[in-house]
């Protein structure tokens, strides 16, 4: 009865030598466009001797990433990453080459290494530490290593970052983005954007701009409001007014008295002025803002 025990019992061990689950490996190659690696087994297999040997390098390992056939997430892979290997209990070989659905293989192996894919982030020690509550996507040029950017998403905002040169922020009603030299932060019913010592502020219509250098304004269908044409009304008034009368600017010998325009002349262009008074005069009444 022992003798049958001990039989049973080895052939039971046997067996399940045979039979693989998951576990974990790492990387030793890895193809981005067909998402195939080459993984090692991390662990070793043990002899009926009570020795220990390496499992062979399983070749192309098909990698799952989360994804559909219309989006996807995609991770670099590169040569030592942590993976879990996760062995399909019956034969991938036709799945492997088309996909789909239904399929019939009658390859009577189970739970072989060779069919089996890989899932990258099973890492027990060398991982990248989260340091926010929320959804975070990290990237570090080491796990140890220096921060290169950042996603974070939490039920407060949601934010982007770059080394520490540039900053995406977006909250309930303001959405902020900033560099080492310019900025741009915009809240309900203000944009205010600034560079150097350039700033540009909007807030319920009305457009302030500062500027220590001269202000240029460029395009081809560029529309100024009478805010902006207030100072040219104000230096066409007071020109014209200190003439009661107009006088054409024609060459004339010197010493000799300069005649006055003809009267019709005259009623006409000072018509001009009186008008140009008038539109100065409405831009101050609607409280028009000037550049200045």
């Amino acid at each position: 009865m022992d003798e049958l025990n001990r039989l049973l019992k080895e052939s039971f061990e046997y067996n399940m030598a045979n039979i693989h689950t998951s576990f974990p490996g790492k990387v030793v190659r890895y193809d981005p466009k067909t998402r195939r690696a080459d993984i090692q087994p991390s662990l070793k297999r043990r002899l009926p001797d009570g020795s220990f040997a390496d499992f062979p390098e399983i070749p192309d390992v098909p990698v799952l990433f989360t994804g559909t056939s219309k989006y996807t997430i995609h991770i670099p892979l590169e040569k030592g990453d942590e993976v879990e290997v996760r062995v399909c209990e019956r034969s991938t070989d036709i799945w492997r080459d088309s996909g789909d659905q239904g399929i019939e293989d009658t390859d009577p192996r189970r739970f072989n290494l060779q069919d089996c894919y890989a899932s990258p982030g099973l890492q027990p020690v060398h991982f990248i530490p989260a340091t926010e509550n929320g959804l975070q996507i990290l990237h570090h040029d080491a796990f140890d290593g220096n921060f290169i950017s950042q996603v974070l998403m939490d039920d407060n905002k949601i934010e982007a970052k770059y080394k520490a040169k540039s900053t995406a922020l977006m909250e309930d009603d303001h959405v902020r983005a900033y560099t080492e030299k310019c900025s741009v932060d915009m809240t309900k019913g203000n944009i205010q954007a600034k560079n150097g010592k350039d700033e540009i502020t909007m807030m319920d219509g009305d457009v302030d701009i500062k500027s220590p250098t001269p202000i240029g304004i460029k395009g081809t269908e560029t529309i100024l409001g009478n805010g902006v044409l207030q100072p040219y009304w104000k230096a066409e008034t007071n020109a014209w007014k200190q003439w009661p009368m107009f006088i054409p600017p024609v060459p004339w010998p010197a010493g000799m008295p300069v005649p006055p325009a003809p009267p019709i002349i005259c009623m006409a262009l000072n018509g001009l002025r009186d008008a140009i008074a008038a539109a100065d005069a409405a831009a101050q009444a609607n409280g028009a803002k000037s550049i200045k």
